[in-house]
């Protein structure tokens, strides 16, 4: 694994409505960054597009987290966990990375990777964690889907807890089928037990009774545990449909719920990167408009007063015009006169000759 040095002790601090934005081809070379990622990361472009984006892993990180990493991706679902990344001066910074596959006609061509701020609550919390991965002493534990899972016998008490409604639901309609099924047994049995056994009638009522209630209270259960994530789902699709992506939204589930709850919150985080960051595009059209419509301007100005320029030297060239005409006529007069004074002065010498 790289292994980017040096690293500081200084935290880099990022403000809350931070999101850092990168796409990366399939072998994670980076082909685009935002102007947060470049700010925060302290690289510039020309130092980021087309490198590896290990260029800002930090070696706090276990290799284990980016191992998943790969595999979810790989596996085309997208992955969300914590990671400390590192500045180009060395000081670091942690984000909530959410990555998703890039598909085009049914091919991963990409992956996009929005990261924002992490709570300070989590960051104690698996920081230690992440420690014990590095120096060798995380037992019982490993990273799954982004987050630290328990193994052993632990980790199967925590499965139970993970089981995917189907299953869960497998098994709690099982119960009262037992039960059922008991008192179906014990009916038959007790036809030909009945004197010997006074007390089986009863039973078979109470068992009866109690697999009802039963059954009729794992169907609440069931029912509750499976409309409640699905209206806080809807409530979710219906805050991102109305344009709202600055909500944030929980939900501890591990079971398809939970898949879902986590695919509608990579949605928003993508939506509200590709918003941001139009706007910033935006803005900076509206910039280039307003200084081209400056220069524009400008240009009309100038152009205005080059042709006020070139109409007074054009009326200046007029009257010079108007003058060298009126010198040559002129000239013209003034060379009749000397043509005839020049045949009178003959004129005159001819007469004197006569006398």
């Amino acid at each position: 694994m790289r292994v980017n040095l040096p690293v500081t002790d200084t935290e880099y601090q990022l403000e809350e409505d931070t999101l850092i934005v990168s796409t990366t081809d399939t072998k994670g070379r980076i082909t685009y960054v935002n102007p947060t990622f470049i700010e925060v990361s302290g690289f510039s472009m020309e130092e980021l597009l087309g490198k590896a984006h290990n260029i800002v892993r930090h070696p706090d990180v276990p290799p284990e987290a980016f191992d998943d990493l790969w595999k979810i991706l790989k596996a085309g679902l997208p992955w969300t966990g914590l990671v400390k990344n590192r500045r180009k001066n060395g000081d670091y910074y942690w984000v909530l990375a959410n990555a998703t596959p890039l598909i085009e006609n049914g091919k991963t061509i990409g992956y996009l990777s929005v990261r924002t701020k992490p709570a300070r609550a989590l960051i104690d919390q698996v920081a230690p964690i992440y420690r014990q991965f590095r120096e060798g002493t995380a037992h019982n534990l490993k990273i799954e889907r982004g987050g630290v899972v328990r193994t052993g016998f632990a980790g199967k008490v925590d499965a139970f807890r993970r089981m995917t409604v189907g299953k869960r639901n497998a098994l709690f309609m099982s119960i009262p089928a037992l039960i059922l099924l008991t008192v179906g047994t014990a009916g038959w049995w007790g036809q030909s037990q009945a004197a010997a056994v006074p007390w089986l009638g009863g039973f078979i009522a109470l068992a009866t009774v109690s697999g009802v209630l039963l059954m009729a209270l794992l169907n609440y259960f069931m029912t509750q545990s499976t409309l409640q994530p699905l209206r806080k789902a809807i409530d979710i699709a219906n805050t991102l449909a109305a344009g709202d992506l600055n909500s944030k939204f929980t939900m501890d589930r591990s079971d398809e719920f939970g898949e879902l709850f986590k695919a509608l919150t990579q949605t928003g985080v993508n939506l509200r990167a590709t918003v941001l960051d139009v706007r910033s595009g935006t803005v900076v059209v509206s910039q280039a408009a307003g200084e081209m419509a400056a220069g524009n301007l400008d240009l009309s100005q100038r152009t205005e007063e080059q042709a006020a320029s070139l109409e007074e030297t054009a009326s200046s060239m007029e009257e010079l015009t108007s003058t060298v005409r009126q010198s040559a006529d002129n000239a013209k007069q003034v060379n009749q006169l000397a043509i005839s004074a020049s045949n009178i002065a003959l004129k005159g010498g001819g007469v004197v000759g006569e006398v």
